[in-house]
């Protein structure tokens, strides 16, 4: 291939064009075949037309370098050239089909179909990414395409079935990936999953805050309560190059093993809001003032929103902080507050009982009774909480240890809180709210499993857990999408059920020894069929492509 350059002249007016042609071998000797039209190039050096020939010849058959700088060009000429081989393809294949009739006769003893790939788990995971406007989140952040998709190939990894990034490019072979992003990753190799995760690292915060705020529009958000916790994750290995990998309290129970601690805030609705990797050996108290900051930065974190805290960070120094940004919170008291309301306890009166409905998915299920009531002090509210069961456990107790009985009265913490706007049953509603953030760090662990951590390098392990917190909007949104509806279910079941709809090739051998090959997807079953309508996508997971074989020929 080479590129040719053409001048012509029309009503006095000098008009110059550049044409990507090559050279073809005819019954009268090589011709010169153009292929597509360049429009004028007249700002690129002419000595860089041949290496811009090249490296759209070595794109057209898979050769170029994914990551090369110069390629989102490359491939905007080399998506031209497909699109006009594959028309011309197409008309072939019409005029092939059968000269005189629209019907053609095939040999039902040879009929076969081939590469089968899995197609519903990530059709679904592709359509929320596009839903979440994640291309144009990392095109605004200067991504060029081919790191976009496999930034995407990587997060829909994450989601349906977390791999290293040394086995990742295999499974994206053995999905209808290539096939719905129409690309060919046959010779996708490891290392540029790594270059990727490079190219992440320094965006992780404007990627968060742009997604944050398409979220926030796209299911209208509540943004007035963040749900702050904390968790463990551990590495194999001794990650020596980590300057955060240190051993700590280990939530994983492996003592054993280096870690760093991952800070996540979810809204009420568990959608993330921001995250921060901290060393492994850091304390809980000791990062509230950061994640604030995070906050603040990402999204603008505004006066008077409530923050929920577990009891790791209910240190006066926190209490102050939260103050000083005047911010509202709801925190589990530490056990030398809770000591001070036991003789409350003991008086059942102004207790009011919680009314808790059981899971839609289990009409049966028995709630734990749960009674609370206010008192202030000190211009706080505190919500005193007890269960019947932890009562009956109580009861026990002072048979046994009479001493020791008003020291464990309460099942759950006394709550201290600053708002004196909400009634005790409104107070403890919002901090149980904080189980979203536990089950954002369960989905995170397991099914997206971002722990063990294989990575070595601090960057290389920051941006591993940024790709499980993009996988986890992806999960959040497509459970949030089915709750609204009504449909209590979970990702893994959604994935589960989606694994039956695939895409395959039928082979359609005809009788004057032409083969037809029809690249597809088959027909969802019901159950799969019904979940495309709740999450209204598309039942077409790509376009049938058609492609003719003719005989003797290779």
């Amino acid at each position: 291939m080479y590129i040719r350059k053409s001048i012509r002249s029309y009503k006095g007016a000098t008009y110059t064009n550049y044409v990507l042609v090559e050279s073809v071998h005819t019954a009268k000797g090589p011709r010169q075949r153009a292929i597509c039209s360049l429009g004028d190039l007249s700002p690129r050096p002419a000595a860089d037309w041949l290496k811009l020939a090249r490296k759209i010849e070595d794109a057209l058959v898979g050769q170029a370098d994914l990551l090369d700088p110069a390629n989102g060009e490359v491939a905007n000429i080399v998506r031209r050239v497909r699109e006009r081989r594959e028309a011309e393809a197409d008309s072939a294949a019409a005029r092939t089909a059968s000269p005189h009739a629209e019907l053609i006769n095939i040999d039902p003893s040879r009929v076969s179909t081939e590469r089968h790939r899995e197609a519903g788990p990530v059709h679904i995971g592709y359509q929320f990414w596009r839903r979440l406007e994640l291309d144009r989140i990392l095109a605004g952040c200067g991504l060029s395409e081919t790191v976009r998709r496999l930034s995407c190939a990587m997060t829909l990894n994450r989601l349906i079935a977390p791999c290293s990034e040394h086995a990742m490019p295999d499974w994206i072979r053995h999905t209808a990936l290539g096939d719905i992003l129409g690309v060919d990753f046959d010779r996708l190799a490891e290392d540029p999953l790594y270059e990727v995760l490079d190219k992440l690292y320094p965006l992780r915060a404007a990627i968060e805050a742009a997604l944050v705020a398409r979220e926030r529009n796209l299911f209208n958000l509540d943004a007035t309560i963040y749900l702050y916790d904390l968790t463990s994750t551990y590495f194999e290995g001794l990650a020596k190059r980590n300057g955060k990998a240190k051993r700590g309290y280990s939530r994983d129970h492996r003592p054993d093993c280096k870690q760093v601690v991952v800070g996540l805030v979810v809204n009420r609705d568990g959608f993330p809001i921001t995250h921060e990797v901290f060393a492994g050996n850091t304390q809980d108290r000791t990062t509230l003032s950061t994640m604030l900051d995070r906050l603040a930065e990402r999204i603008g974190l505004n006066e008077g929103a409530t923050v929920v805290l577990d009891r790791g960070m209910a240190f006066d120094e926190n209490i102050a902080e939260l103050k000083r940004r005047k911010l509202n919170y709801v925190v589990a008291s530490r056990q030398p507050e809770r000591n001070r309301w036991l003789a409350d306890f003991e008086d059942t009166d102004g207790f009011a009982p919680v009314l808790r409905a059981p899971s839609p998915l289990n009409p049966a299920q028995k709630k734990t009774s749960i009674e609370v009531k206010t008192r202030v002090a000190d211009e706080q509210t505190y919500v005193l909480c007890r269960s019947e069961q932890r009562i009956a456990k109580d009861r026990a107790i002072r048979e046994k240890h009479e001493q020791r009985l008003l020291a464990d009265i309460d099942k759950l913490s006394r709550r201290k809180t600053n708002r004196k706007d909400l009634s005790g049953d409104e107070l403890w509603r919002i901090y149980v709210l904080l189980t979203r953030a536990e089950t954002a760090f369960r989905d995170m662990k397991s099914p997206l499993a971002e722990r063990p951590i294989f990575h070595h390098l601090e960057q290389r392990v920051d941006a591993h857990i940024f790709v499980c917190v993009l996988a986890y909007h992806l999960l959040i949104a497509i459970e949030k999408t089915l709750l609204d509806q009504g449909i209590h279910t979970s990702w893994p079941t959604v994935r589960d059920t989606l694994k039956t709809h695939q895409v395959c090739t039928i082979v359609l051998p005809t009788s004057d020894g032409s083969i037809l090959r029809i690249r597809k997807a088959g027909a969802p079953d019901t159950d799969v069929l019904d979940l495309y309508r709740h999450l209204a996508l598309p039942e077409a997971v790509i376009k049938p492509h058609h492609t003719w074989t003719k005989p003797n020929s290779d």
